[in-house]
């Protein structure tokens, strides 16, 4: 086995999109900037998804009103056709709660969240006043948690890296844990995560060293 590899700073991209079409109101972050798990990174217009929240609130209250006075007129049950009317105004009593439900978390959605800790490296071309898809315009963000050094081995060289297990590999005198060997078309790929967190510059090059 060789003592030094040469590796490079890789990390997952992760493409985040809006989960349906509108209209941009505002960004809140470009290319270039870091972001934190559950910052905002853009918003859509929400003033229909709104009106549609307050509509299904506004059923809520009707069919609940309605509900209480059922319950009201008919404090002691006894006959059948009674037992099934409560039945149903239950029944729909409970889907106006999950209608309301559903126009908030749709209301939610308008607003894209970012999932990880990344580097935003593209901003999907998300400009307020544009008319987005999630197709067409979505958020590339370097998810940092992912950070690795990655090796790029030939067929004849694996049988070097039989015992990983029972080496040392070292990056900038930090220690790193050693994945499993995978394909990757021709060659093959072997990543080295760092121990503990070190700041490392995506794209450049870094010799891992190897102690027996």
């Amino acid at each position: 086995m060789p003592k030094d590899l040469q590796s490079v700073v890789y990390a997952d991209q992760i493409d985040i999109r809006f989960p349906f079409s509108g209209y941009i109101t505002s960004v809140f972050k470009k290319a270039g900037d870091l972001v934190k798990k559950s910052e905002p990174l853009a918003q859509l217009n929400t003033k229909l998804l709104q009106t549609e929240l307050d509509k299904e609130l506004s059923d809520y209250e009707k069919i609940r009103a309605r509900f209480e006075i059922f319950d009201r007129e008919h404090p002691n049950i006894s006959d059948d056709i009674t037992k099934f009317l409560k039945v149903i105004s239950q029944a729909d009593l409970n889907s106006s709660v999950k209608s309301v439900e559903l126009a908030k978390a749709r209301l939610d959605q308008a607003r894209l969240i970012c999932p990880l800790n990344g580097l935003v490296i593209s901003d999907g071309g998300c400009r307020p006043g544009l008319f987005a898809t999630p197709a067409s315009n979505s958020f590339t963000v370097l998810d940092m948690d992912s950070t690795r050094l990655r090796v790029e081995l030939e067929l004849d060289q694996l049988p070097q890296f039989d015992q990983l297990d029972q080496k040392v590999f070292t990056a900038n005198d930090n220690p790193l844990t050693p994945s499993h060997i995978i394909p990757h078309g021709k060659k093959f790929i072997l990543d080295f995560h760092p121990q503990t967190p070190t700041k490392l510059v995506f794209g450049t090059e870094v010799t891992v060293k190897i102690a027996p």
